[in-house]
């Protein structure tokens, strides 16, 4: 992807920057209050996944669904989440 295939949507209140990487893969990035969040990165370590490793990587080019590659419902990883409240 390069620089002009960058979307950048942007509110008073949110800022989301969607920015092609390596490998053909998408990082979400999202400014809430000026902090920033790599979702996929924090939603793989909350699930027990390590994003760098190459087949975690594979699976997550080939499948939509982070929760599914980790074998839990979205139900459990939404509770996941929720457990690690504001620290997520």
């Amino acid at each position: 992807m390069s620089e002009k295939d960058n979307v950048r949507i942007q509110t008073n209140q949110y800022k989301i920057l969607i920015k092609g990487e390596k490998k053909d893969s998408k990082s979400i990035y999202l400014d809430i209050d000026g902090v920033i969040g790599d979702w996929l990165k924090r939603c793989c370590e909350t699930l027990g996944l390590d994003p760098e490793d190459d087949e975690t990587r594979k699976r997550l080019k080939n499948e939509d669904r982070t929760y599914s590659i980790a074998g839990v419902s979205e139900v459990e990883m939404w509770k996941k989440i929720d457990a690690d409240g504001t620290e997520w």
